[in-house]
């Protein structure tokens, strides 16, 4: 007598198999892709804390070039007719500031390595991912502005051949001698000089402002998420 198959069963039963893969394919991309949001949200979070960290190092820069450009201008006003007349430790204090340039040099390793990996491409919003992208080249932009700056008047060949003058006296100003003690000739050139080095700096705080203001910018949206 022939056996006939028991058809319920048979169609249960791969119904059975099929749905038991179905749910093994289902559990492994949830499990991947709860892998895949962790990795991302530990990426932002360290962005985050990257971006935390340049805007602060760039407001202690940011501090210490306004600084700078008053001590330019507290040192002009002793080398006119009309300075107050500062006690020459003071004066030379002063002089001793302006020795070297503060700059700032950002720092977004994080940031590149989410655009390389293409993750910065899933964050849902536009405009986050867009002013994300963006920073790079903005940063980028920022620090040969600064170094082209820098450039103009810590060389000899910079513009109107200032060379060193700024930071360093000691070639026309011997000794312990105060600029407000130099030869008339000294005090003249030395005050073109600062007046130029006053521009400058008051050139690199606006570019940082700007800066500023994109991290800042950047942290509101990044809070949005």
């Amino acid at each position: 007598m022939k056996q006939q198959i028991p058809w319920p069963r048979v169609l249960v039963e791969g119904l059975v198999i099929i749905a038991s893969i179905l749910a093994a394919f289902g559990i492994e991309a949830g499990w991947d892709s709860r892998e895949e949001r962790m990795r991302r949200g530990a990426l932002m979070d360290d962005l985050g804390t990257e971006l935390v960290r340049n805007r602060d190092d760039l407001s202690t820069t940011l501090v210490a070039q306004r600084l700078r450009v008053e001590r330019i201008g507290i040192l002009l006003g002793e080398l006119t007719e009309g300075a107050v007349g500062l006690a020459p430790d003071s004066v030379r204090a002063l002089q001793a500031s302006l020795i070297g340039i503060t700059n700032y040099d950002p720092s977004l390793g994080i940031l590149d390595l989410l655009i390389q990996s293409g993750d910065l491409a899933l964050l849902e919003q536009r405009d986050l991912r867009a002013r994300l992208a963006g920073l790079s080249s903005v940063a980028e932009d920022y620090l040969s502005n600064q170094d082209h700056l820098v450039q103009i008047y810590l060389t000899p060949e910079g513009i109107l051949g200032t060379g060193s003058i700024f930071f360093d006296a000691s070639d026309v100003v011997p000794g312990d001698r105060t600029l407000t003690t130099a030869t008339a000739e000294v005090r003249v050139t030395t005050a073109k000089f600062l007046t130029f080095d006053r521009i400058l700096t008051q050139l690199m705080i606006g570019q940082g402002e700007e800066l500023l203001a994109e991290f800042e910018a950047l942290r509101s949206l990044m809070a949005q998420r």
